[in-house]
């Protein structure tokens, strides 16, 4: 979400730790979290688009599976196509669903 609304790159090649669900698109799999800002009534999906080996890890695990991921992030292209950050994932981890699954952004 922070990277999508950044115009000064302050994310970009910097090593992050994102957690969410599988979202298979046909561009590959996706990495999607519901943030909720104030609400429910607000509540929007942010997602990171996955690439490198944990793009290629995470090829066929079934919608909704938890991860953890680590890598670096690239900045949105800005094109109606994939407007959202990529995410060169170095390591993808399976976990359990957080007994929150919403993120709230400080």
């Amino acid at each position: 979400m922070r990277e999508a609304h950044d115009t000064s790159g302050s994310l970009t090649n910097r090593s992050i730790t994102v957690t969410g669900f599988v979202l298979n698109e046909a561009q590959g799999v996706d990495l999607g979290r519901i943030v909720i800002i104030c609400c429910a009534a607000d509540a929007q999906l942010a997602r990171i688009h996955l690439r490198g080996p944990a793009a290629a890890r995470t090829a066929g695990l079934p919608d909704n599976t938890w991860l953890r991921v680590e890598g670096q992030v690239t900045p949105a292209r800005g094109n109606r196509i994939r407007p959202h950050p990529d995410a060169g994932g170095h390591r993808a981890t399976r976990i359990d669903a957080p007994a929150n699954p919403y993120a709230y952004p400080r």
